[in-house]
């Protein structure tokens, strides 16, 4: 599993049973949009501790349930995509 990849997929969820766009829940929450926009969908490589109690407390939940994965089978949803090279098929 993947933290970041973890942390951004919580974070899609968590907005859309909310009924948020990406740019309110940024707005709402004090984050800056672009931040926000890479970290929902796994771009940032990193984030700090003091950053994620800020998104738990935004999503309403303390930092342990906030990284508890919901189920036993969403922790294996939460791999990073490695991109295959540009202008080389893919091997079979």
């Amino acid at each position: 599993m993947d933290l970041m990849v973890f942390i951004g997929r919580r974070l899609k969820e968590i907005r859309l049973g909310k009924s948020l766009t990406q740019e309110q829940f940024a707005e709402k929450y004090g984050f800056n949009y672009k931040f926000y926009q890479n970290l929902e969908s796994g771009r940032n490589k990193y984030i700090r501790l003091d950053t994620v109690e800020r998104l738990a407390d935004a999503c309403g939940m303390k930092i342990g349930e906030f990284l508890t994965p919901p189920n036993g089978s969403y922790a294996r949803l939460c791999t990073k995509r490695v991109p295959g090279k540009p202008g080389r098929p893919a091997k079979i």
